[in-house]
């Protein structure tokens, strides 16, 4: 982000070697035009532009090549920063015959025409287009700078260090630089509006006295800044004698105050080393070891051993001893690795990788083998493939053959059990059905007559006695039973005898019973309702009505506003920094609006529907700092990102959108 440092006395700019005086607009004019975000935000992309178009042309200048890919900048040590931009896109590169393009889509036309000005790009719509041709060492026509315009920008533009030996550079009109480095800067008659830099890096800056309208810069570096008030940023104080400045404050919080040292040797966490110590130890190690195409003085032998002693990967050599494979070190073969052999411990394994593997005995009329031991140390076959006029296979049980192929098919000696499949015949499985039998269930036979069982089969003898049982137990068609003195079965003493009262109620007729016979006098004879709305007396209420009264008290009643951010003119970018923390809240309530400012949008959310989105978002193994959570939603009108903190929301993508306020709810 640009500084505007605003001073209030005239500027002389003067360096060794280097004496000019620059003027520039009225200041006036430059502090009422300001910078909006938006702009800011384009500067950086800017700059980001002009950091990767230099690494590019180092790269061609290593390389004698355009990078293939944008990436291959950081990847070989080109480049150290990152292609996203602050507008939630990414800067790519593409080669173009002998010249390189970079471009960027800034989401806005506007913005896209101020990015390209910094640098003679060219715009399509909301994107930023830079080309530029060869380093300027690849043709000698491009060592030369222009005198004239004659249309191409690179023949005018430095691509090194301007080094003008102790001589000026004199009648400027205009310095634009993103460095002013000098040992020291007395800025004390000169009259400049305007210094448009990057950087103005001086031992000693002395502004004292400095009466220039605008001093335009990303960093004032220096050992000394003198101020006989402070140094304003946009008519805010930043430094004084009160609020010093920290290395923080100049982008350099990372970089240590270690001392530097001229020794290679040592294990020091806290000394940089010096160029010189580089050097030493590159030469130490020059004398100390041997050119990479140089000849040992036992270059014939390895750890003393004759060259004779191994085996040559390029030779047919024969091997006279043992040698050895560690476990889990495989044996490869084939030019591709194919087949591998290893022992893993445990087990010796066989890995084939491409077609078909094959184990073949080429001596005629002898067999293979497959054995095993058992755990008594006895050693049998398991399978054979025996061969003499013809060629069979044998399976075996401790050495006794008990399956072989034959020109028919197949011989088996002994049982043939079937386990967990089906035994078929011509393809077809033995089954009742193969026998005609498929309608007979395969039930079990019982002798018994009792139980409801539907799936066992009642026997003969089971019938006999079923009807023996009922033949001798029930009475003759006109018998006469021997309880003919129960009613249903129960004695006439298990009855109530209508001499009995209830209540003093005699049951020689029918009678009524009350609530009151039962104890429920008190008790209103009441209709119900599932209905929670109305004001009768003489209805009570069902579970759900009390149920839907419940959750109608939960959305109704009064809601409590609280303002976390706010804008009444909208802002129309940017992050959101919030008044307090969004959690804690009943729920979150969004107000937003199109660029237009003619259709108002408004969410509702809560803190675990937001929650619970970002985890299924995180569970896609994507990174929250890619979350695009929307604000504000509605075709192509839209405002997402994600909270950074619980009291700041990061916008990644922004598009035709515009946020007047986020509050939160508190039901009551």
């Amino acid at each position: 982000m640009r500084k505007h440092l605003k001073m209030k006395v005239a500027l002389l700019l003067m360096t060794a070697g280097f004496n000019t005086v620059v003027w520039a607009d009225d200041p006036a004019k430059v502090v009422a035009e300001g910078y909006d975000k938006l702009y800011e935000n384009g500067e950086i992309t800017a700059n980001k532009l002009l950091d990767l178009k230099a690494s590019a042309l180092n790269y061609y200048s290593e390389n004698g090549t355009w990078p293939t890919d944008i990436t291959d900048l950081a990847v070989d040590g080109f480049y150290y920063g990152s292609y996203d931009t602050m507008y939630g896109t990414t800067v790519s590169g593409v080669v173009d015959g002998n010249s390189y393009i970079l471009s960027v889509d800034v989401l806005k036309d506007s913005v896209a025409n101020y990015v390209a000005s910094f640098m003679n790009g060219t715009t399509t719509d909301s994107t930023v287009n830079v080309q530029f041709g060869l380093p300027s060492q690849v043709p000698v026509l491009h060592s030369t700078l222009s005198r004239v315009d004659d249309g191409d920008v690179a023949r005018n533009t430095m691509e090194t260090d301007l080094h003008m030996g102790g001589y000026s550079i004199t009648d400027i009109d205009t310095v634009t630089a993103r460095a002013l480095v000098a040992q020291r800067a007395d800025i004390q008659n000169g009259y400049i509006e305007n210094i448009y830099a990057q950087l103005i890096n001086a031992p000693l800056a002395n502004l004292t006295t400095v009466n220039s309208t605008t001093v335009n810069s990303d960093v004032v570096n220096s050992d000394r800044i003198y101020a006989s008030v402070g140094v304003y940023d946009n008519g805010t104080r930043v430094f004084s004698p009160a609020n010093l400045p920290t290395k923080a404050d100049i982008g350099l919080s990372n970089v240590q105050n270690y001392g530097a040292t001229n020794s290679y040797a040592g294990n020091s966490t806290t000394l940089y080393a010096t160029q010189n110590a580089v050097y030493n130890s590159h030469v130490y190690l020059n004398n100390l070891k041997l050119d990479k195409n140089a000849t040992a003085v036992n270059a014939d032998r390895l750890d003393n051993l004759d060259s004779s002693s191994f085996i040559r990967s390029n030779a047919y050599d024969a091997v006279n001893a043992n040698t050895r494979w560690e476990d889990n070190r495989e044996i490869r073969l084939g030019s591709g690795s194919d087949m591998r052999l290893k022992h893993d411990g445990s087990n010796s394994i066989i890995d084939n990788y491409t077609g078909d593997l094959y184990l073949r005995n080429r001596s005629g009329g002898r067999e293979i083998y497959l054995q095993g031991t058992t755990t008594g140390g006895q050693k049998h076959t398991a399978v054979m493939v025996d061969s003499s006029s013809y060629v069979r296979a044998r399976l075996m049980y401790n050495s006794s053959t008990k399956l072989y192929t034959d020109p028919n098919g197949v011989t088996v000696s002994g049982d043939l059990n079937v386990s967990g499949g089906h035994l078929k015949v011509n393809g077809q499985k033995i089954s009742k059905d193969y026998v005609d039998l498929g309608r007979v269930m395969n039930f079990s036979i019982s002798d018994s007559y009792t139980g409801g069982s539907s799936n066992v089969y009642a026997s003969q003898r089971a019938v006999t006695r079923a009807y023996n049982a009922l033949n001798s137990s029930k009475l003759g068609k006109n018998e006469k039973a021997a309880d003919s003195d129960r009613l249903d079965g129960i004695d006439s003493s298990g009855f109530v005898r209508t001499s009995r009262r209830i209540n003093g109620k005699s049951l020689t007729s029918n009678i009524t019973i009350t609530k009151s016979d039962v104890g429920l006098s008190n008790v209103r004879n009441y209709g119900v309702t599932n209905s929670y709305t109305g004001n009768s007396t003489t209805t009570y209420v069902t579970q759900r009505a009390l149920n839907n009264a419940y959750k109608a008290a939960l959305s109704g009643g009064n809601a409590t506003f609280t303002t976390l951010w706010e804008s009444k003119s909208g802002a129309g970018y940017g992050d959101l920094s919030l008044n307090g923390s969004w959690r804690g809240y009943d729920e979150i309530f969004v107000v937003g609006s199109h660029d237009s400012k003619k259709d108002i949008y408004t969410k509702t959310f809560t803190e675990e529907e937001y929650d619970r989105a970002l985890q299924v978002y995180l569970n896609y193994g994507r990174s929250k700092s890619d979350l695009r959570f929307h604000l504000i939603s509605d075709r192509s009108v839209y405002w997402a990102g994600y909270f950074s903190t619980d009291r700041y929301f990061r916008t990644t993508a922004e598009t035709d959108g515009v946020m007047y306020g986020i509050y939160g709810v508190t039901m009551r």
